[in-house]
């Protein structure tokens, strides 16, 4: 008769799929707030860091050195990985609910997956690591083209679009003529000699009145 391993769950468990689900032990009981009072605490730090960084760590430059912005991303893994170790042993100092410890942690199998969400979801960190690996693509020479530079030459050329269109504005509406500005201006009354001074430039003259000749003498 064989005899079953009890230190194996699962894979022909007896009962039902609820009762399985919702049945837990006391180990599982202790473990699972243990959990909650871990996140619980792990909470405030956690926000604080986050604020901390978004206020003082220096956003991404393209203008700055690939050494200086080396240092910044070194600087910057090294205080948040020392402040996440630090933030385990504060949650670690404070006593649990259950008067159960946590079961203990180790940090290196940890490290891979937690740079690789800091690349994936940390903007600021994402861009500073693309900007290196696009610097030295272009220095080991797989990447032809600059795409730095080409993005600050399209930032420039969209820039200087932008202040031509504005200046233009500005200019058209300096020289609007003052018709056009103020519709309610009459034009000022033209006076007949100003009509018939053209028609007497051409050669042709029209009878002249009495009183233009010396107060109505004829010089007949």
């Amino acid at each position: 008769m064989e005899k079953t391993d009890e230190s194996f769950i699962g894979g022909g468990t007896q009962g039902s799929f609820i009762s399985y689900m919702f049945s837990m032990t006391d180990g599982e009981k202790v473990e699972l707030i243990n959990m909650f009072q871990y996140i619980i605490l792990a909470i405030i730090p956690i926000i604080l860091i986050v604020r901390l960084m978004k206020t003082y760590i220096p956003p991404v430059n393209n203008k700055k050195g690939s050494a200086e912005v080396s240092v910044e991303l070194i600087v910057q893994l090294v205080i948040l990985v020392s402040v996440i170790f630090l933030i385990h042993k504060l949650i670690l100092f404070i006593p649990t609910y259950t008067k159960q410890n946590y079961p203990s942690i180790q940090f290196f199998p940890i490290l891979l997956p937690l740079l690789f969400i800091l690349f994936t979801l940390d903007k600021n960190m994402g861009e500073k690591a693309q900007l290196l690996l696009q610097r030295g693509l272009v220095l080991v020479g797989v990447n032809k083209e600059n795409f730095e530079g080409a993005d600050l030459e399209e930032e420039e050329k969209a820039q200087a679009q932008t202040s031509q269109t504005v200046s233009g504005q500005m200019v058209g509406q300096q020289m609007m003529p003052p018709q056009m500005s103020n519709p309610g201006m009459m034009e000022p009354p033209v006076r007949k000699s100003d009509k018939q001074q053209p028609q007497q430039q051409y050669g042709i003259q029209e009878p002249f009145a009495a009183n233009d000749f010396g107060g109505g003498y004829s010089t007949f």
